[in-house]
C-alpha cells in the first residue's frame, strides 16, 4: 500500500523555509527524502556510491525521477499554507526539535528555501 505523503514548507526561522514531509495522521514534519540533485544536497561521494551498484544509464534516469519528483513537490507544497512553528502554543516545536538537529541534519538533508521558495545552496 503506498502512503499519499503531502509536501509543505515549514518555517524554520524569519526568512528561511525546508520542505518537508507530511504522513497521513501525522502533524509532524518529516525530512523530504527526495534529495535535490545540487551540491550540497547530492555529493559526488554519493553519486560515486551510486556509480558502483548501478551502471551509468540507471543513475542518469535515477536522477531524471528525483529532479522530477523534488520539482512536484515543490509545486505541490506551494499550495498549502506552510507550518510555522513559532506562532503555536502546541507543543510541535518540541517534538520537532526533539528529533531533529537544526543545524546539522537540515542542513545536509532537506532542501531549504527562502521566503519566495527560491531553493539556497549554502
Amino acid at each position: 500500500m503506498i502512503v499519499p505523503v503531502k509536501y509543505r514548507f515549514l518555517r524554520l526561522n524569519s526568512n528561511t523555509l525546508a520542505l518537508v514531509e507530511l504522513y497521513p495522521n501525522s502533524d509532524i514534519p518529516e525530512v523530504c527524502q527526495i534529495q535535490y540533485l545540487e551540491a550540497p544536497y547530492f555529493t559526488e561521494g554519493r553519486l560515486t556510491a551510486m556509480r558502483k551498484i548501478n551502471n551509468t544509464k540507471q543513475v542518469k534516469e535515477w536522477k531524471e525521477d528525483c529532479k522530477f519528483s523534488f520539482n512536484l513537490a515543490v509545486r505541490e507544497a506551494k499550495f498549502y499554507s506552510e507550518i510555522n512553528y513559532y506562532r503555536t502554543e502546541k507543543n510541535w516545536e518540541k517534538l520537532l526539535w526533539g528529533r531533529l538537529d537544526p543545524l546539522i541534519y537540515w542542513d545536509e538533508f532537506v532542501p531549504l528555501f527562502d521566503n519566495d521558495y527560491n531553493l539556497i545552496l549554502r
